[in-house]
């Protein structure tokens, strides 16, 4: 998962005070030292650096913290004015327009503070959103504003490159906890596969590489073997463990060239055991394949694969 707060690009934005009641609005934030009592808070917090950090790089002044966290609450709450499209094209218009503003420094506009606030709440309501699609829950808009406030405001606990790794450390739990979620909605595949190959091991003519790759010699080749440095042809029939078909160059009629380094794992072990000339049959774990995530409609997470491979030479 990348520290990707914005769907509707890396925006830069940087906060400095406004006028009359908004400006009161705004100076509230450094009244009272910020308390961060669990993880979350200090998440909401470090992100609220790491995104002002980001913005200010593109130096545009009148960001209100005020509206950004109202965007923020009330897409948790679900009573946001606007929705994540119109969002995301706020903010992608208007960074447009600045960006293009930017360019000329002797004539660059001051925006209204109307804009400026509802690209503030767009700004709110994209970033709570993009954080519930990606599973995280319990962030507080309130914190996250204040760390961004006092970025600009010179007066954080922790520098940017901290808040950074905050996040990270944060993202890199999020992303365990979703790949075990994950893998427990694919049990059954997981449980078929690992039998399937435990059946298939105990035949004699298959062997067991310390991997868990096994293969199967057909044809045994007299050429040489290739290694990671090279690229060879090579005809192959690939399926499922049922049987189901979901590539294949034999069909096809014509062979495929390849890099041996750029292909799943357990082709890239089994083709440097392989002197040219050889066919063999791969029955390949998930873990060699194609993982957690599948690949194309047909080969689902978790998928072990077999395949008959031919080696016809070592192009490279």
């Amino acid at each position: 998962m990348k520290l990707q707060w914005i769907l509707g690009g890396a925006m830069a934005l940087s906060m400095v005070s406004c006028g009359g009641d908004d400006k009161k609005k705004e100076a509230e934030v450094h009244q009272e030292p910020v308390t961060l009592t669990s993880e979350i808070d200090s998440v909401s917090y470090a992100l609220g650096i790491n995104i002002s950090e980001g913005f200010s790089k593109q130096k545009l002044e009148g960001i209100s913290t005020v509206e950004m966290t109202k965007g923020f609450n009330d897409f948790l709450a679900g009573s946001n004015s606007i929705q994540g499209n119109e969002c995301i094209n706020i903010i992608q218009s208007f960074m447009r327009e600045h960006q293009l503003n930017s360019v000329d420094t002797l004539n660059r506009p001051d925006y209204t503070q109307t804009k400026l606030d509802s690209l503030s709440y767009a700004l709110g309501v994209n970033i709570s959103e993009t954080f519930k699609m990606q599973g995280v829950e319990g962030l507080n808009g309130n914190i996250l504003a204040r760390g961004f406030a006092d970025f600009n405001a010179n007066t954080t606990s922790i520098d940017g490159a901290k808040a950074l790794n905050i996040l990270q450390s944060f993202m890199q739990k999020q992303q365990a906890i979703a790949a075990e979620k994950n893998k427990a909605n694919f049990a059954e595949v997981i449980a078929e596969g690992e039998k399937f190959l435990a059946e298939n091991g105990k035949r004699p003519e298959v062997t067991t590489l310390p991997s868990g790759l096994q293969y199967e010699v057909i044809k045994e080749g007299n050429g040489n073997k290739p290694t990671m440095m090279n690229s060879v042809l090579a005809h192959y029939h690939g399926t499922l463990i049922n049987g189901t078909v979901f590539d294949s160059s034999v069909d096809r009629g014509e062979p495929t060239e390849f890099p041996v380094s750029g292909v799943i794992s357990g082709w890239t072990e089994a083709l440097q055991l392989m002197p040219v000339g050889s066919k063999w049959k791969l029955y390949v774990p998930y873990n060699l394949a194609y993982g957690e995530r599948g690949a194309g409609a047909q080969i689902g997470p978790y998928s072990t694969l077999i395949f008959d491979v031919e080696l016809l030479e070592i192009t490279k």
